[in-house]
């Protein structure tokens, strides 16, 4: 059966040629710093949400988007973004590698870094999906950050978008949950296509994809566990500590990887404007130490302690909602992809 859909649109068209940047500019209070690059501003963007994915087709001119560390602090946004460019020109990436983006090509960029774009006359078709999506089948790496699919390798993957694109969200919840499997899929066996990855050299990051993913979850279902260490992991999954730490190499290490997902879990929920518990309650309920415990590592990770990052938070949230409804629809659609 098919579903309602809700849509975003916006046009500079409609608005005028002295409010459209402006109001552009109101679409990313917090994600991005947005500015003009000279050449004439336009910009017309068409967005759909489909399952945990939101589809986006825009066209885009005289403007560039800046994402630093304060953006991904403030935000917490870590979804991911395949972004394929039907026409015109693009160039964007990590903050000093940034590379033009030829028609037809695809670029992957992950929210949870920085990243800057620049766009002339170009019309791009973007995918925005949770990174545990993706990571079934791509475990992001940050090599991967701003890695570009060249239009041999990209043709199926890019007709997939294509295609989600004209579809305008219509069909069945099976079908829309199936399409995010299969955009995931799809970029999984292009970037392998594209680096020369062996079948061998895949199945082994696979497997170790797997072995990660089963202690994150008994990480997560334990984290009030104060006591929570990689012994026990160990002892209780059947795994060697010299496993544990290869698999957590790229974070730090099981210990550091434990105080990230707390922080992380701590953050989000500080950003819920409806959330009402103390900052005492959250901090129990994510296994510090005890609060002061917890205000000193958030601080040191986000650069203010919880408190003041709540009160930030709350008045992020007033300013958009004071914006109007379809500033407050396309937040409320990233924040669900967290």
């Amino acid at each position: 059966m098919a579903k309602a859909v809700e849509h975003f649109r916006f046009s500079s068209r409609t608005i005028g040629e002295d409010g459209s940047f402006p109001r552009y500019c109101d679409l990313y209070p917090v994600a991005s710093e947005i500015a003009a690059t000279g050449e004439a501003f336009h910009a017309e963007a068409h967005a759909h949400q489909l399952s945990r994915m939101i589809v986006v087709d825009r066209q885009i001119s005289g403007v560039s988007h800046k994402r630093d560390a304060g953006h991904t602090r403030r935000d917490g946004f870590d979804h991911v973004v395949l972004q394929l460019l039907v026409s015109g020109k693009w160039i964007g990436g990590a903050p000093g590698a940034e590379r033009e983006v030829r028609p037809g090509e695809i670029v992957l960029l992950d929210m949870a870094r920085p990243q800057r774009n620049a766009a002339s006359a170009a019309q791009l078709i973007t995918i925005n999906m949770p990174r545990d999506q993706m990571e079934e089948t791509l475990p992001l790496v940050p090599a991967l950050h701003g890695a570009i699919l060249p239009k041999d390798s990209a043709q199926l993957l890019g007709e997939f978008m294509l295609l989600l694109k004209r579809l305008g969200g219509q069909g069945s919840s099976a079908v829309a949950i199936s399409a995010g499997k299969a955009v995931a899929e799809l970029a999984a066996g292009a970037f392998a296509m594209a680096t020369g990855q062996n079948t061998p050299s895949q199945r082994e990051r696979h497997f170790e994809h797997l072995r990660r993913e089963r202690v994150e979850l008994y990480i997560d279902c334990h984290l009030a566990n104060t006591a929570l260490d990689a012994g026990q992991i160990a002892r209780e999954l059947g795994v060697s500590r010299s496993v544990l730490y290869q698999v957590f190499q790229s974070s730090g290490g099981v210990s550091r990887y434990i105080l990230a997902r707390r922080l992380e879990l701590l953050s989000r929920a500080l950003r819920r404007h409806h959330e009402k518990r103390t900052i005492a309650e959250l901090a129990f309920l994510f296994g510090f130490a005890s609060e002061s415990h917890c205000s000193k590592a958030f601080r040191l990770a986000y650069g203010v302690p919880p408190g003041e990052y709540r009160k930030q938070a709350l008045r992020e949230f007033e300013a958009m909602a004071s914006l109007g409804g379809e500033t407050v629809k396309l937040s409320a659609w990233h924040n669900a992809l967290r």
